[in-house]
């Protein structure tokens, strides 16, 4: 198996397994719609790919191999994660945003800064640079191949979660069964920030 195969299972399985992106961009799907969904998708893989190219020149293992840095960037992500949770668990307005255009660009600029605070996305983006440029690796495959790749996997697997939100949409229209699917995202979000913590002690 060479590298780039290797990195694309790595992308593909990070991205397409449960986690705060996906539970998001499911949420937003099933109770805003895809086109507020795909603005979250936006965020994310830009992010993503801003990344990538920091652990490129270095600086992602530079704040990885800092204790107190890495533990800053798991205590301020998790709280930003059981902030968005506890919000979503307690939301009373249910109804959707007057103006939608504005409320999507603001999802997408707060998920993008999310990535930065997010110790999933920087162990992947670690990892896929580190694997790379292995020197193993003869080819020397170019750099900008992988941020295609990143981007191109990322978004038909957020996509998929998309889909699987327009589904549940019609499955949430009365008020108390979106009530009851906001809280259990909220709550997966919550524990999900647990979990990234209790990693990190």
């Amino acid at each position: 198996m060479n590298n780039g195969l290797t990195v694309a299972t790595l992308i593909f399985v990070s991205a397409i397994s449960p986690g705060p992106n996906n539970l998001l961009v499911l949420n937003e799907s099933a109770t805003q719609g895809v086109r507020a969904a795909l603005a979250i998708t936006a965020g994310i893989v830009a992010g993503g790919i801003v990344m990538l190219c920091m652990a490129r020149i270095g600086l992602s293992a530079a704040i990885a191999e800092l204790p107190r840095m890495h533990h800053a960037v798991v205590v301020l992500g998790s709280a930003y994660l059981a902030f968005l949770g506890v919000k979503l668990f307690w939301n009373t307005n249910r109804a959707s945003t007057a103006n939608v255009g504005d409320a999507d660009v603001r999802t997408a600029f707060g998920m993008f800064g999310f990535q930065f605070f997010n110790p999933k996305a920087w162990v992947l983006a670690i990892t896929s640079v580190g694997i790379w440029r292995s020197p193993n690796d003869a080819a020397q495959t170019p750099f900008l191949l992988l941020l295609v790749m990143f981007a191109v996997i990322s978004c038909c697997s957020l996509l998929l979660w998309i889909v699987f939100g327009h589904w549940l949409r019609d499955v949430v229209t009365s008020p108390r069964a979106r009530v009851l699917f906001d809280r259990c995202l909220g709550g997966l979000l919550v524990a999900s920030a647990g979990l990234f913590l209790m990693k990190q002690i």
